[in-house]
């Protein structure tokens, strides 16, 4: 209790010394206001969108399929195409399912308004794949072809007003008039977060042109594989493709050079470039803040320094050197309290 009465004291008396010194008292509170609050604001970003877990059932299983093949003229990573994604479907041991995807923006319109929004544009056998299911409606079906389209809830509400009457409404959609058959959960925003809007497609062996590379999949390994086992099962497959599709010489070449590369599905969604910069940016901030801890510690020491006679005349009436540094303490309190309140606000406006 003493303790306690003795902290309630210091702390008092050093409120009223900062208040006579607002300049001191504006400059300090701001300065780490300011740095702490871009810390925990980049700490925010860091971690929403590299640490976050995926909101998908057991998330770890999930990969990305591309390739690689030394010696050729091709990219170091490259996507794949649809002869590899049946090859993979129809004969891996090893995986629980895959889909192929791609994405970008198209023209969505409606009675009242017409926009350019981000669209996705996988196969069907994605939402199994996931492991995603829709909070209204339901999911495309192989008779459905690509006339329908799940839409997600922020679309959802904020073009509808969450009017479950717009299941089985038709709209132009890229194109093409095509029926609304489902909602999904706010979380799913795949592959990218401007996504809003998914066509629904079966893909057909009548597609496949061998050698038309550049197509995303992802797959769901089945438990208990590691990328390292699936990664060389699909790259001994590939060796099967030119004896089933055929296609021109270079494309047995390209197979024969063929190794699969097999990454987290977070490396697919986030670029490497992106995820670096994202590490630098938040490195970097907490070098200002330091910088900042620094700089509010200097204004510390010039303050004790033009306030050494008063310091002096508080230890001849008797304070012992353990309320001194009490009290500059009390100080140091005042001062990252409000700073921190303010880092808080200023985070979360950012």
């Amino acid at each position: 209790a003493q303790v306690v009465a003795q902290w309630r004291t210091d702390l008092r008396h050093a409120w009223r010394g900062l208040l006579h010194t607002p300049g001191f008292l504006v400059t300090a509170v701001g300065t780490l206001a300011l740095a702490i609050g871009a810390v925990a604001a980049m700490t925010n970003v860091v971690y929403k969108v590299l640490l976050e877990p995926l909101p998908f059932p057991d998330a770890e299983r999930l990969v990305a399929l591309s390739g690689t093949a030394p010696g050729s003229d091709l990219p170091e990573r490259f996507g794949l195409g649809f002869d590899f994604y049946f090859h993979y479907k129809e004969n891996s041991k090893l995986i629980d399912g895959l889909f192929a995807f791609g994405g970008g923006t198209s023209t969505l319109r409606t009675e009242n308004r017409v926009e350019r929004i981000g669209m996705g544009f996988p196969t069907n056998d994605m939402y199994a794949t996931l492991g995603v299911r829709p909070i209204v409606g339901r999911l495309p079906r192989p008779e459905d072809a690509d006339r329908v389209v799940v839409i997600s809830e922020r679309l959802w509400e904020q073009w509808f007003g969450r009017d479950s009457a717009v299941i089985g409404r038709s709209y132009f959609v890229s194109g093409e008039m095509r029926q609304v058959i489902g909602v999904m959960p706010a979380e799913f925003r795949f592959p990218s977060e401007e996504t809003m809007l998914w066509v629904a497609g079966e893909a057909r062996l009548d597609q496949v042109q061998p050698g038309n590379l550049g197509m995303p999949i992802v797959a769901r390994m089945k438990p208990g594989v590691t990328r390292e086992q699936l990664a060389t099962e699909l790259t001994q497959l590939s060796k099967g493709l030119p004896q089933r599709f055929g296609g021109p010489p270079n494309y047995a070449r390209l197979n024969e050079q063929h190794r699969a590369v097999v990454d987290p599905i977070l490396d697919r969604i986030i670029s490497p470039t992106l995820s670096t910069s994202l590490w630098v940016l938040l490195g970097a901030v907490a070098v200002v803040l330091l910088i900042a801890c620094a700089n509010v510690a200097n204004l510390f020491m010039v303050r004790a320094e033009g306030r050494r006679r008063d310091l002096a005349v508080r230890h001849a009436i008797g304070a012992s050197r353990a309320q001194i540094v009490r009290l500059q303490l009390a100080e140091a309190v005042l001062v990252a309290l409000p700073a921190g309140v303010l880092a808080v606000v200023l985070s979360a406006i950012t």
